[in-house]
């Protein structure tokens, strides 16, 4: 859960992807599009894609805290998951738009759209650790 709570705060700060190649570069960051000297280009509305993202850092926040109800933990890592692949979504569409605007330059996906996917990986394997964990208690009670 660590992994996707640190994927989830660094998507905030790595760009989405480039336009263009050589000396015309554009960047698209999380809060606009910027040249490769730092210089504000075009402002894009890029926020509605971050309050899933901000919602599925709390809810993390709240799954990790929530250790002693396993079950409840589950659920909320779930609730993660859907709150990650809306991002996701968002984010491509974003992309797309943005994509569609500068047609003729050619476009790379930056680290900024990749680090919530791996989130979600992480999130998948926790929640496959949780119910291992969950199932080893139960056997140890059966014993007992």
């Amino acid at each position: 859960m660590l992994a996707t709570i640190a994927c989830i705060i660094l998507s905030f700060f790595f760009p989405q992807g480039t336009l263009g190649e050589g000396e015309l570069v554009t960047i698209l960051t999380p809060y606009g599009l910027v040249d490769q000297f730092g210089v504000e280009v075009g402002q894009a509305n890029s926020y509605f894609f971050y309050i899933p993202l901000t919602l599925a850092l709390t809810v993390t926040f709240i799954a990790l805290f929530n250790y002693a109800k396993r079950k409840a933990q589950m659920r909320w890592l779930q609730l993660t998951t859907l709150l990650l692949l809306i991002s996701i979504v968002l984010q491509a569409l974003y992309i797309y738009q943005t994509k569609s605007t500068f047609e003729a330059l050619p476009f790379s996906v930056g680290l900024g759209f990749i680090l919530p996917v791996i989130g979600i990986v992480g999130v998948i394997l926790a929640n496959r650790f949780i119910k291992k964990d969950e199932e080893l208690v139960r056997s140890v009670d059966r014993i007992r």
